[in-house]
C-alpha cells in the first residue's frame, strides 16, 4: 500500500473513531508526545499533549452528540514519513433530537511510525459566510 493510500485510510479510521466515540481508538491515532496539538473550530477548543487531548475528547464523548464527516474532497500528501491532509465537507452533528450538517475543513500533519500514520497536528475550522469571491481572486480565469 502506498503512503497516499495509508493516509486515506488514516482519515477513514479517524472519522470512524469520532463517529463511534471510541476514546482509546482515537487517542491511539495521535503521537504520544507532548508536542501533539489539536485545535478545533471553537474558541478554546485546544489540546496540547496526551493528557489535554484525553480530557478534551472525554468532554466531547460525554456529550449526547456524535460527529462524523462527509468529506467532499480529501487531499493527502507525503514526503518520507511526514504526511499532511486537507479534507473539506460537512460535519454531521447527531443529537438525540436533531441532526445538523455544517461546512468544516480539517487540516493536519501526520507522522508515519511502525507502518501507521499518527496525527501530530489536527486543525478544524468552520468557514464563515464571506461575501468575497475568493475563487475569482485566487484562481482567475485564464484568457
Amino acid at each position: 500500500m502506498s503512503h497516499i493510500d495509508e493516509l486515506e485510510e488514516a482519515l477513514d479510521d479517524f472519522n470512524t473513531a469520532w463517529a463511534n466515540r471510541d476514546l482509546e481508538g482515537l487517542i491511539g491515532q495521535f503521537v504520544p508526545e507532548a508536542d501533539l496539538v489539536l485545535i478545533g473550530s471553537q474558541k478554546g477548543e485546544e489540546a496540547r499533549g496526551p493528557e489535554e487531548l484525553r480530557r478534551l475528547l472525554e468532554h466531547f464523548f460525554a456529550e449526547p452528540v456524535s460527529y462524523r464527516w462527509e468529506w467532499r474532497s480529501r487531499e493527502v500528501y507525503a514526503v518520507g514519513d511526514i504526511g499532511w491532509v486537507v479534507a473539506q465537507g460537512p460535519i454531521v452533528e447527531a443529537a438525540p433530537d436533531a441532526v445538523s450538517r455544517f461546512e468544516y475543513t480539517v487540516t493536519g500533519v501526520l507522522e508515519r511510525r511502525d507502518g501507521r500514520w499518527l496525527w501530530r497536528l489536527f486543525h478544524g475550522s468552520e468557514p464563515d459566510e464571506t461575501h468575497v469571491d475568493w475563487d475569482r481572486i485566487v484562481r482567475p480565469a485564464i484568457a
